[in-house]
Order: structure tokens, then sequence, then C-alpha cells
């Protein structure tokens, strides 16, 4: 097996680094997996870093190999393929499909030793690179939803961050549920923005608008149906900045905003800033409330995540749900050196979180 460790927090180029080691025998409670593919996002990051609160998992031992100090394994998501099965585990076969149930499992290697806790089975089959990035995205998208408004189809919702990867997913599961979506994009060139409208309206965006574009009262009547441009039953933000006063003054009253991204990090420095009107709060008397996957994923039960994995697989075998644009590098193969296959990884760095790329970096494994 292939790993990607660290045994300090610091710079992805200065503290990481890529070990070979032989899986630990398999006992009657244990499972083995191959990794298929992993993404890197800006949160993995964060966590080599030191600056993200969930921290990882450190060990002196992985597998054969035994180490002075701790190590921890880089990655979170990812999906893998079940090679080996200890005799009382009862609900997962070889050659099923999973993914990780909580955040800190470490998913930038090869082959892992898990537990059936460890993981979720993926019920049906889909596609490789949709299955490495459902948590960050999709399962996000769907607590956003589900979780702060009682939505029903023909109800409104307003974003900002739509080009994201999450965004994309609401607009998604949006249209799959006959909600109707205001999609603001930070305002870029108007070759750009153009792409963007078409690349949001094939998912299924209703309406898309830039940062400073505010709509008028008139053409949120043409929109909503409701005269006062007040129709709209959900407010989701990941930008900051002005974009929240405008989102706010179409909520309807009683109404909440959700805050969501690859925060909380230890520091606040680089959180986006929230402006908000006093009207919001003592007129429309707007709830604002913050959502981290991470602590969801933490805190509910295995059977809340199974359920939401189920609807979700379901929606993508429909072809409701699409995959994210990504780029894709092949690693881990058994002739390249170590110090080569950590070049490698630390090129895709360099394009994690570039403004207006939206694509995803995905290491796909060579085993």
């Amino acid at each position: 097996a292939r790993a990607v460790v660290y045994s300090k927090y610091g710079k992805p180029e200065e503290v990481l680094r890529v070990i070979s080691h032989k899986l630990p025998p398999l006992t009657s409670n244990t499972l083995h997996l191959r990794f298929l593919a992993s993404p890197i996002t800006q949160s993995d990051i964060q966590q080599i870093e030191g600056t993200f609160l969930i921290k990882p998992k450190f060990t002196k031992t992985l597998g054969s190999l035994k180490f002075k100090d701790e190590v921890a394994i880089g990655g979170n998501e990812g999906v893998a393929e079940v090679i080996a099965v200890g005799k009382n585990v009862k609900n997962i076969k070889i050659g099923d499909k999973v993914v990780m149930s909580k955040i800190g499992f470490g998913t930038w290697r090869t082959y892992a030793e898990a537990t059936e806790d460890d993981i979720l089975r993926l019920p049906i089959s889909i596609g490789t690179y949709q299955a490495a990035t459902l948590r960050s995205n999709i399962f996000c998208a769907y607590r956003l939803l589900k979780d702060y408004a009682h939505l029903k189809k023909g109800d409104f919702i307003v974003q900002n961050g739509a080009n994201g990867g999450v965004g994309r997913a609401v607009i998604q599961l949006a249209k799959a549920w006959g909600i109707k979506t205001i999609n603001i994009i930070r305002d870029r060139p108007i070759s750009g923005r153009s792409e963007v409208e078409t690349q949001l309206a094939m998912l299924g965006a209703n309406y898309v608008i830039e940062e400073f574009e505010w709509p008028s009262q008139n053409t949120l009547y043409r929109w909503t149906g409701d005269p006062t441009g007040k129709n709209v039953s959900l407010a989701l933000n990941t930008m900051g900045g002005q974009s929240i006063l405008m989102m706010s003054h179409i909520l309807r009253d009683e109404s909440q905003m959700v805050t969501y991204g690859t925060f909380p990090k230890i520091t606040s420095l680089s959180i986006p800033k929230i402006e908000i009107s006093t009207d919001s709060l003592m007129v429309q008397e707007i709830v604002y409330r913050g959502f981290w996957l991470p602590k969801w994923l933490q805190t509910h039960s295995r059977e809340e995540k199974v359920k939401m994995l189920n609807d979700v697989i379901h929606l993508v075998k429909e072809g409701k749900l699409n995959d994210v644009p990504h780029s894709v590098i092949d690693w881990g193969d058994v002739e390249d050196d170590e110090e080569k296959l950590k070049d490698e990884l630390l090129k895709m760095f360099e394009h994690v979180g570039v403004e207006f790329t939206g694509r995803k970096q995905v290491i796909r494994f060579q085993t």
C-alpha cells in the first residue's frame, strides 16, 4: 500500500511524505479496502496546516510500519472497493463500493484497513468520481435543503456561490424536488458569465445574477409571482459580502439564512464577513444560522446517514444529479518512487480553490 502521511502540521510541501507499507492481517471484525478515487479539497489542506477544527487521527503504527513519531494520513473523502471481509462482518461483502462515514479516516492511500462503522455502502453502482465527491457537495446540499425550511414544490430559494460544487448540487436537488432557484455568482468577464449561466441553466437553475446585480421589485414579481418581491423561503450563503443584504431583502418574514462552507477554521480571519441589516432582524425577523457538514457527520446517527445516502444515490441513478467538473491524476503506481508521487500530488494542490475554475481535483489510484 502507498499512503500520504504527515507527522506535524504545516505547509503540505514541507510536511507531507509518501510511504509504502503492508496492510495488517484481516481480523474477524475488520475489512480491507482498495481505494479507487479521492478528491483534494480546501478542508483537506486546512487539516494538514492545522487550521481545521476536526483533527486527523495520529498513530505510530500503519500496517507493517512502526513510526518514531505519530503520523496522520491525508484526505477525508473518497470511494473504495471492499476486497476482504472478516467473518463477523455481516452487512458488507467483497466487491461492495463504499464511502467514508466520518471525517478524518485518511483517504489518500491505495489500500486501507477499516471497520464497518468507518464506511457507508453504496446501495447501487454510480460513477467513480461522483461517488468520491458525494460527501462534500451533494450531502451538504441535501442537508441545507432538508433541515432549514419546509420546502414544497414551487417554493423559491436564493443562494450565492452558485457555481461551486455545493451550489451546483443545490440547483440539481432543487430541480428534482420542484423547488425554484435564484442563483448568485461572482462578478466575472462577460464571456465567462455567459458560459457559467449556460452551465447552471443546464443543471436546472431558474435565474442567474451577479453579486452586485440586485433585481428590481418588478423583476422579482415576474420571477416569483409576488408583488412585494419577498417570496423566497430560504437563503444559502457561502460567499459573505454584499449579496447577504440582497438575499435577506427578498426573504419571506421569519425565514432562515444559512451560512455554510469549508470553515470554521481555528482562526476566523479568513471567514467571509456577513453584513446584516437591522430591518432583516427587527421587521422581517430573519433567523441567521450556520451549517458545517463535518460536525453533522460527527454528531448524527448511522441511520440518518444511510437514509441520506440512499436518497442521493437513487437521484444519481435516475440522472438527476450529475458529476461535478473535475481534473484527474493517476497516482500510486508501484513503479513510481515516493518522491515522484509526492511531487505529482503537490501539483494538484496548486489548483484547489482557484477562483472561477469550478473543478474538483481528484486522485485516481493505480493499484
